[in-house]
């Protein structure tokens, strides 16, 4: 007897087609009656067979009925789905008269029925419950035990009967589905192996049944392209078989990247069995896949949620309400429904039928996610650990391998728990093996990103302690990676409004820019959603129309913090249009978002636009609006400390009662108390020049104060004192040793607070400043200064930073980087900046000094243009400061070096204009000496500069006149020559210019001609290459033809006569019309010819290895283009079998046959599959 494989009922064709060899009835024999009796036989029809077969048993045990009868009749119970009954007659028929005693051989043919009856009953049984004892339940692993016995006692009789061998390979590779850890399950799958390779090789390759086994074993070992390989050759030798290995097909496809040529083979396998519900359940779950990678809203959303849930999974489950595969994907469904019972009924049953260890995964994991949303930590930790560790490579889930959703899950749940830790080493364990994983890089991102608010605090500033810095840079790098994922348009990502909001954040503090980019962002997402939505809503709607719209509805909160970055980026206008924007949409987001808070959003946008204001000058425009923030919120400290400081520019007085009353109602706000004391240290009549004065000082009283009794960390307050004793360092007197080491000290003390700042502070700019200053001037050490100021350069972009790098530059004569920062300095500070002229005019003057003391004539010369230089400038910070003794002391005394320079130059270094020019500067310089020495703010005693006024007027001044005839003269005389050298150095000029042009003209040149060159190569290869073809196809051509005469007068010998030659001549003929005719529609014989040969040939030339397709999976003309694999699926979960169980249709109860309700319709979201995706899952064979 045939061994039977597994069928199916409840309407399935294959179970019919299993038993197409089974008649409508049989013809018992009796013993006793005549052969020509009419009572002789007694027939039993399958098509009524007793619930109790005692009967059918005793007549066969009387009659001494035949082995065959009684294996027909059990196979007819299996036909209709009663295997138990089955099962019975079979062991009464090893018990019967008709098997003789000792006759072991005539029980292999039961035994073997036996085998498959029991394997039969393990596919339709539930899984043994964990901790379950009792022997005789009904059981899966019950029946394998069972099963396995049967065999034992047939492999007695006869190892090598293919039936029995079959039936221990089956039974082998389903004890292997039975155990969870993977060293042990290999070791069976390589024994269930081996079974089906012992009967392929005795059949001599022919026996199908255990080519599929071999498959289904490979496909378990996760070799898929071995599988899809043994598969095809089943189909090939055997198109029609049952179960279809087309399905199989579809598997090793799906797993291997090629997702639409699965589907085709399953569309195919089901064209042929309409009623499979595994290859229903497929095709499903295939469109579950397909859904995600289209947006919610998206037609094709619905399309593919609509047909995998009404066309395939209700169909399949209502078919079958027990096969594990349905079940998972509808529990999914319901899962987005929060219908959490019927999710909980699912997934439950999903562990009692299923034996692969992935569908058990995810249907622990399905359990996890119910018991998450109910907030029952204890229930989801549990089910998300076994879950992971079901598909973990050690069986363990604590190492790198398992299940990916699953460990997120468990993070989450270390995330509501408060133990960040745990959680953080989970995230990264994940990231180590999937650094591409978007939900734990938006996780972890986000732990890291809330430790920098919370160490911010209200204030807002990010705390600038290495480790803050270092868990900042962290979630700044993982939801940078999730930025730079989305822009993959294979991945199908949609952007996250919460990373962006997050990095935005993160970003404020140094990066307003990226700040910004990320807000536009966000801003840009809300824009794309409110535009589909009131296009769905109003198809015909026109572009102005959904503009108006969509700027109507945007989130004002978005608007303002754009508006805000665009304001420290100090593009003011853009940001009063968004201040202006988000104000008009406040109504309507406040009538439709009850939870936001419209007041508290106003005041704030009207403080922002009144510093908007007051940063662009419109100072009455901005107290304005600060009243007006102080009408609805009197303490509302921000618009009070900005009304204060716009008093202060205006009003002393005013400014002096508003601090004092604002002091006394906000003292403990240290930015209240850092602006009070700005206003006192900004007001002050006169520095303190000594520690008793700096007691008594208002500023130091009141930062002393603060540090005392409210906060002795506040940084302000701290770089505020180092800089008061800083000032007074610099006042204190110095004439003695005694003066010099008091001030020496002074300078410590101001370093001792600028150095708590820091270590409070590292990037503190205005302490290390203070910090950098006070070596400069006290120690005198330059470069260490210039080190830090450098460093601040890269991030203060003030003009002070560049005037303190100037000042120390100069101090190591380093004049022109020097002069470099102090322009730059006068870029940031406006060119009205006369302190800052006066430094670079002194630092040119250095410099020319230097250079009038150099060897070389060229030098010396130099010199002239840096005194000029020094001059202007000199001259340029005097008209900004008219009234500066010292800016007018300046000036005299670079006219009088540079008068002094010019005379110590040769005829031929200097020019009479210059000459001309000093001596008037140098009666101006009198003039300045004598009216300054007579002032009483002279810079130096009047009597020396008295002295300079006189050595000018009686010595410098006569020897200039002197020599500016004696330049007189010599140019006049040397004119020519001077032309001459002109016109020479002109010429020089001009030839250099001209040959340079040259050159370029001829590289240019040069150019061209190798790309002319490179076409005419290309050409002349492509001519001969087309040569060699045409010369093929020629000789291919006479080839064919002396074939064709060769074979024409082989069949004129073998015919004979005249009249062969005559056909022959008339087929002639109709072939030349029949080319005439080609050739009038399509062109010449030759050309089609010649074309048809091209073609030919290419076709020949093309190599590449394909998959199996038309002639393996359909049997119409659809082909599958399996040249070139898809990408490989994240995590290809996919039925760990690929023929359809035989698990008959369960009656069940009516609440099951009623699961649905009405018709399933489309969640709002998207569908999320019991393993994280919708993809389809192993299926239990």
């Amino acid at each position: 007897m045939a061994p039977a494989m597994p069928t199916t009922t409840g309407g399935d064709n294959s179970r019919l087609a299993r038993f197409s060899h089974v008649p409508r009835a049989i013809d018992v024999p009796l013993n006793e009656a005549q052969e020509d009796d009419e009572d002789a036989f007694v027939e039993v029809d399958f098509t009524s067979l007793p619930e109790d077969p005692t009967e059918l048993c005793t007549l066969l045990d009387n009659e001494n009925g035949a082995r065959e009868l009684w294996m027909m009749i059990a196979t007819a119970y299996s036909k209709k789905g009663q295997t138990d009954l089955a099962i019975e007659m079979l062991n009464r028929g090893l018990n019967s008269q008709t098997i003789e005693r000792g006759a072991e051989a005539q029980k292999m043919p039961f035994w073997g029925a036996l085998t498959w009856m029991y394997l039969q009953k393990a596919r339709e049984s539930p899984r043994r419950p964990q901790g379950f004892s009792e022997p005789d339940g009904k059981y899966r692993e019950r029946y394998l035990e069972t099963a396995t016995s049967t065999l034992n006692l047939a492999s007695r009789v006869d190892q090598s009967w293919a039936p029995t061998m079959l039936a221990r390979g089956v039974n082998v590779l389903m004890s292997a589905n039975l155990t969870n850890e993977p060293m042990a399950r290999g070791r069976i799958l390589e024994n269930a192996f081996s079974c089906f390779e012992e009967v392929f090789k005795a059949s001599k390759s022919r026996n199908m049944y255990a080519l599929m086994g071999k498959a289904k074993v490979s496909y378990a070992r996760k070799r898929y392209a071995e599988a899809l390989e043994m598969y095809q050759r089943v189909l090939r030798n055997k198109p029609n078989m049952d179960p279809d290995p087309r399905i199989g097909i579809g598997l090793c496809l799906w797993h291997l990247g090629h997702r639409e040529q699965a589907r085709k083979a399953w569309e195919r396998a089901l064209s042929l069995k309409p009623d499979s519900y595994v290859v229903k359940t497929l095709l499903g779950m295939y469109h579950l896949q397909k859904m995600n990678q289209y947006s919610p809203d998206s037609e094709e959303f619905v399309e593919h949620y609509q047909r995998a849930m009404k066309e395939y999974m209700q169909v399949a489950w209502k078919q079958h309400p027990s096969f594990p595969l349905s079940c998972l994907g509808l529990s999914s469904y319901f899962l987005n429904r929060r219908d959490y019972v019927k999710v909980e009924r699912l997934a439950k049953k999903v562990l009692e039928y299923s034996d692969v260890p992935e569908l058990i995964s995810d249907a622990h994991y399905t359990l996890a996610r119910i018991y998450h949303a109910q907030e029952d930590a204890e229930k989801a930790k549990y089910h998300y650990m076994k879950s992971d560790a079901l598909r973990s490579e050690k069986g363990t889930g604590v190492d790198n391998s398992g299940f990916l959703p699953a460990k997120i899950g468990l993070a989450q749940l270390q995330i509501q728990g408060q133990d960040l830790s745990a959680a953080k080493v989970t995230f990264e364990r994940i990231l180590a093996t999937q650094p591409k994983c978007v939900e734990a890089l938006t996780l972890l991102g986000t732990i890291y990103a809330n430790e920098v608010f919370t160490a911010c605090g209200a204030t807002g500033v990010i705390d600038i302690k290495p480790e803050i810095m270092e868990t900042r840079k962290k979630a700044i790098h993982y939801f940078e990676t999730i930025r730079n994922m989305w822009k993959d348009p294979t991945k199908h990502l949609e952007p996250d409004h919460n990373v962006l909001l997050n990095l935005s954040r993160l970003y404020e503090g140094d990066s307003p820019e990226k700040a910004l980019q990320c807000m536009q962002q966000v801003e840009q997402l809300q824009k794309d959603e409110l535009t589909r939505q009131f296009a769905r809503q109003y198809p015909e709607a026109t572009e102005e129309q959904i503009a108006e719209y969509v700027k109507e509805q945007v989130d004002p909160r978005i608007l303002n913090n754009i508006a805000v970055f665009h304001y420290q980026l100090g593009n003011y206008e853009q940001a009063r249009i968004l201040y202006q924007q988000a104000m008009a949409a406040l109504p309507n987001a406040s009538s439709k978002d009850s939870t936001l808070d419209s007041d508290a959003l106003s005041t704030s946008l009207t403080y922002n636009l009144g510093r908007l204001e007051e940063a662009c000058g419109n100072t009455d425009e901005a107290i304005k609006l600060y009243e007006e923030v102080k009408k609805r919120h009197e303490g509302y400290v921000d618009a009070n400390a900005r009304f204060l400081y716009l008093a202060m520019k205006r009003s002393p007085e005013e400014a002096s009662k508003l601090g004092s009353k604002l002091l006394d109602s906000n003292g403990n706000n240290p930015e209240v108390r850092a602006l009070v004391g700005w206003y006192m240290g900004k007001n002050r009549r006169k520095f303190p020049s000594n520690l008793a004065q700096v007691q008594e000082d208002q500023e130091h009283r009141l930062h002393k104060h603060t540090l005392q009794h409210y906060d002795k960390h506040d940084r302000y307050a701290l770089t505020a004192m180092g800089n008061i004793y800083l000032i007074v360092a610099r006042e204190m007197k110095r004439e003695t040793e005694s003066d010099r080491d008091k001030r020496s000290r002074m300078y410590e003390k101001a370093v001792e607070f600028f150095d708590k700042a820091l270590l409070l502070d590292p990037k503190n700019a205005y302490a290390a400043q203070g910090l950098a200053i006070a070596l400069a001037e006290d120690k005198r050490n330059y470069s260490v200064a210039l080190q830090i100021f450098t460093k601040l350069k890269e991030t203060v972009k003030e003009g002070f930073i560049f005037n303190n790098l100037g000042h120390c530059l100069t101090s190591l004569d380093q004049y022109p980087r020097a002069i470099e920062n102090y322009e730059i300095a006068i870029k940031y500070n406006g060119e009205k900046d006369h302190n800052t002229i006066n430094c670079l005019s002194r630092v040119w003057y250095l410099k020319g000094r230097k250079e009038k003391n150099l060897a070389l004539d060229s030098q010396k010369t130099q010199s002239i243009a840096s005194f000029k230089q020094s001059l202007s400038l000199a001259r340029k910070a005097l008209e900004l400061s008219p009234n500066q003794t010292v800016y007018q002391f300046n000036v005299a005394f670079v006219q009088f070096q540079l008068a002094q320079q010019l005379l110590a130059l040769k005829e031929h270094q200097r020019s009479l204009e210059d000459m001309e020019q000093a001596q008037t500067d140098l009666e101006d310089a009198i003039k300045t000496f004598s009216t300054i020495a007579k002032s009483k703010h002279s810079p130096y005693p009047g009597r020396d500069i008295e002295q300079r006024a006189v050595m000018a007027r009686n010595t410098l001044s006569k020897q200039l006149e002197r020599d500016i005839v004696k330049q007189r003269e010599y140019e006049h005389q040397n004119a020519e020559k001077l032309m001459e050298a002109k016109m020479k150095r002109e010429a020089e000029l001009r030839r250099r210019r001209e040959a340079e042009e040259a050159a370029r003209r001829a590289e240019e040149e040069h150019r061209l001609a190798l790309i002319e060159q490179r076409r005419r190569m290309q050409e002349e290869t492509l001519g001969i290459l087309s040569k060699k073809e045409s010369a093929l196809i020629d000789e291919e051509d006479e080839k064919e033809e002396k074939a064709e005469k060769r074979k024409r007068a082989k069949e004129g010998k073998s015919s004979g006569g005249g009249s062969k030659g005559g056909r022959g001549k008339k087929r002639r003929k109709e072939e030349d019309s029949s080319s005439e005719e080609e050739g009038g529609r399509g062109g010449s014989d030759s050309e089609s010819g010649r074309e048809g040969k091209k073609n030919k040939g290419r076709k020949r030339l093309t190599k590449g290895k394909q998959f199996k397709s038309k002639e393996t999976i359909d049997s119409d003309d659809e082909e599958m283009d399996m040249g070139a694999p898809a990408e490989k699926p994240a995590r290809p979960t996919l039925p760990d079998s690929d023929e359809e169980e035989a698990l008959p249709t369960p009656k069940g109860s009516d609440d099951e046959d009623d699961l649905f309700g009405d018709d399933a319709e489309p969640a709002k979201e998207k569908s999320d599959a019991p393993a994280g995706d919708a993809e389809p899952m192993d299926v239990s064979e």
